[in-house]
């Protein structure tokens, strides 16, 4: 497959050596937080890297940023379509046989690469994984975010992943062929779009989880919001909910979206939005009403 026009050659060391794994970094008017990401990517050893960075329509300094790299990455400069349709573009530029994802405020740790590398030879038939983080707070404060629990293989129940915040883009590698397949990320899905790919992939590979944390995840006012994350989250599971033709595929799905709906209405901003998301999870799934969290709410708007 040919590069998109607009994307710079890659870095002399991949065209002499075809990359095993394609960094894919997103990023709009980051200037102050791109280096950081870049840097951390390029400072990978093992593996041969192409690096990406599909440049969403940037109006600040991040295109001088990049110019500053030279031919160490590759640059993909497009009008602003949001970050669905840039990481949609680096997965069609790939050139490796595995995408490893990077947030541009985010940074991986030495060897992430080499180690989750490993962690796939070791396991052939997992077509993606994650690991966990290392959540860094406003303050300096380093908080280790291990997966619930780790797994050689969740596509038996492939909902586990929404359990996971392990399955954020930083720390996930796929199969370049599998992403293609599954059509990449939802644009309809807009700071959620994450766990609808994590879904997509799992329905149809083995996926996984392993404990250790290998990507710095920053925490800043830009990021999505806890609400609307798990008003975003529910509306991925509705989604996946419509689809599915498995009994007990859509009971299970059935539960997990009362519990994000239940979720949803302990950060609802009046009363009747909390009445109106835990009726709603009611009727979705019965059951919740007798869990401890859907007890709470009910009580607080008596």
């Amino acid at each position: 497959m040919s590069p998109p026009d607009g994307l710079r050659s890659p870095s002399a060391r991949c065209a002499r050596l075809a990359p095993r794994i394609t960094g894919v970094i997103p990023v709009r008017d980051r200037a102050g937080l791109v280096a950081r990401a870049v840097d951390s990517a390029l400072a990978q050893t093992g593996p041969a890297l192409e690096l990406i960075v599909i440049d969403d329509g940037s109006t600040d300094a991040t295109p001088a940023v990049l110019a500053g790299y030279g031919e160490k990455i590759a640059v993909l400069r497009r009008a602003p379509l949001g970050r669905s349709a840039a990481r949609n573009a680096g997965i069609a530029a790939a050139r490796g046989e595995w995408i490893a994802f990077l947030d541009s405020d985010d940074a991986w740790l030495p060897g992430k690469l080499a180690r989750q590398l490993v962690f796939h030879e070791a396991h052939p038939e997992i077509a993606m994984s994650a690991h966990g983080t290392l959540r860094i707070h406003p303050d300096g404060r380093s908080e280790p975010m291990p997966p619930r629990h780790d797994s050689a293989d969740l596509r038996a129940s492939f909902l586990a992943v929404a359990d996971h915040f392990a399955f954020v883009p930083s720390a996930v590698m796929v199969r370049t062929e599998v992403a293609r397949a599954v059509g990449g990320f939802d644009t309809a899905f807009d700071g959620t779009e994450d766990l609808d790919f994590a879904l997509k992939v799992a329905q149809r590979h083995p996926v996984a989880v392993f404990p250790d944390c290998l990507t710095r995840y920053y925490l800043h006012d830009g990021q999505t919001g806890r609400r609307r994350l798990a008003g975003g989250n529910a509306k991925v599971l509705r989604h996946h909910l419509e689809r599915a033709t498995d009994a007990a595929t859509r009971d299970r799905m059935r539960a997990k979206l009362a519990r994000y709906l239940v979720s949803s209405a302990k950060r609802a901003d009046t009363r009747d939005e909390r009445r109106r998301l835990l009726r709603e999870a009611a009727e979705i799934d019965p059951g919740v009403r007798f869990r401890a969290a859907w007890i709470r709410q009910r009580l607080a708007w008596s």
